[in-house]
C-alpha cells in the first residue's frame, strides 16, 4: 500500500512540476502527423518532426497544440547545494588557567530600575 501511494504521489509531482504533462499531447502529435500524410504521402515522421520543431517559422494554432511547443506551464525550482564545512573549535590554553567573562547585564540595567517597575500588586 505504501509503495502504491508513493508512486502515485511521485507521478502527481512529476506531471505537475515538470514537462512530463506534455506526454499527454502525444495523441495530438500522431493525429497531426496523419493529417500531414494525407496531404503529402511521401512525408516521413522524421521530416514531420523536422518541419514542426526545427523551423523558425510560425505555424497555425493546430501546430502549437503539439507536445513540447509551449513551455509556459512549468515551475522552475532552483536549488543551491552548499558544501559541508566542518568547523572545529578548540580551547586555547591560557596562562592563568582560568578565563573570566564580564557580566554585562549588571552594567546596563540598574537594579533600582528593576525594583521600581516589577513590584508585586499592593492592596
Amino acid at each position: 500500500m505504501k509503495r502504491t501511494v508513493s508512486i502515485v504521489l511521485i507521478c502527481i509531482y512529476a506531471f505537475s512540476f515538470t514537462e512530463l504533462h506534455q506526454l499527454f499531447k502525444l495523441p495530438v502529435l500522431i493525429q497531426h502527423f496523419n493529417e500531414h500524410q494525407k496531404v503529402n504521402g511521401d512525408l516521413t515522421f522524421f521530416q514531420f518532426l523536422t518541419l514542426h520543431y526545427t523551423t523558425p517559422q510560425d505555424h497555425d494554432a493546430r501546430d502549437m497544440e503539439l507536445p513540447f511547443k509551449d513551455f509556459g506551464h512549468c515551475a522552475v525550482v532552483q536549488t543551491v547545494i552548499l558544501p559541508v564545512v566542518k568547523i572545529e573549535l578548540t580551547e586555547k590554553a591560557s596562562d592563568t588557567g582560568s578565563v573570566s567573562y564580564p557580566v554585562l547585564y549588571k552594567k546596563f540595567i540598574p537594579s533600582s530600575y528593576l525594583s521600581e517597575i516589577w513590584q508585586p500588586p499592593r492592596v
